[in-house]
């Protein structure tokens, strides 16, 4: 069945322009949020929690905004599949910033910090066109082995390489110096939580993972927070905030407090464009902790 749906309905709509896959995006909208009621109840709490002071006027705009975003997001998806430069050129724009040219040109490998906000998989399919690092993205592979296999080939027919989290440590190591820029969605909920950080996000107690800052840091690699600011419908601007060294003295869970006061501050400055639908808080702080 996912053969079929891949060759003739996502192959083909990847190729209309971005007004018409916009266009079935507002119909998907009234349909997900007025008739599927989908995931209502976990949005709305995620809301209620995050913004306590809010009333239920400015959640529930909040709400509807979220849904028109996230139908955007997975009409808009779909164009990974047929993206090319000259769509990348016309659609995206990047920040001036000289930090990540000096560590190009000192030869160090950096890692991207970044969460689900905006879209983030038309900026992962956009990077290798636009940044002379080496993209590497580190992912949790799909259970289904064609969905696996044609997630990995759209991604990596643009320039990404795909590395899962498995194999992460072993490339990373063994591609040490390469000027390799690995992008991690740091944001996920943990699904190992023998050594997270917890920290107060969204007015929350939340736990994140360690792993990658902490490779990162023994393989003296430069961090950055990276998130993409939507100028208007099919227009994105990608900024980078250098927030680590590799010759700092920041440990691995002060990186990414910093990390999250900035990921927090882009979603309370644009709640509706964050993936409000993930059960972000599955885990409670232990008393001990």
């Amino acid at each position: 069945m996912l053969k079929v749906v891949y060759y003739t309905i996502l192959i083909p709509f990847s190729y209309l322009p971005f007004k018409a896959l916009w266009y079935m995006a507002d119909v998907a909208y009234f349909i997900l949020y007025y008739a599927l009621n989908y995931r209502k109840d976990v949005v709305r709490n995620n809301l209620k929690n995050a913004f306590p002071e809010k009333s239920c006027e400015e959640l529930r705009t909040i709400e509807r905004k979220y849904y028109q975003h996230l139908c955007d997001l997975f009409f808009e998806i779909m164009k990974t599949i047929s993206f090319n430069k000259k769509l990348v050129d016309k659609h995206f724009e990047i920040a001036p910033n000289k930090d990540l040219q000096e560590s190009y040109q000192n030869g160090r490998d950096v890692i991207f910090m970044c969460g689900h906000f905006n879209n983030w998989e038309l900026w992962a399919s956009a990077m290798p066109y636009m940044i002379d690092h080496k993209c590497v993205a580190v992912y949790k592979p799909l259970t289904n082995d064609f969905a696996e296999e044609k997630a990995k080939e759209v991604r990596e027919k643009h320039g990404m390489k795909m590395v899962s989290m498995n194999e992460s440590l072993k490339y990373m190591y063994k591609n040490k110096g390469s000027k390799s820029a690995y992008i991690f969605l740091a944001d996920q909920s943990p699904s190992n939580m023998s050594k997270v950080r917890w920290n107060t996000f969204l007015n929350q107690d939340t736990p994140w993972m360690l792993g990658g800052t902490s490779i990162g840091k023994k393989l003296e690699m430069d961090f950055y927070f990276a998130h993409i600011e939507k100028l208007k419908r099919g227009k994105f601007k990608v900024h980078f905030k250098k927030i680590s060294d590799a010759k700092d003295d920041l440990k691995d869970y002060e990186i990414i407090d910093i990390y999250s006061q900035n990921l927090e501050k882009v979603i309370t400055e644009n709640p509706q464009y964050w993936l409000w639908s993930h059960k972000r808080w599955k885990h409670k702080k232990p008393e001990n902790v």
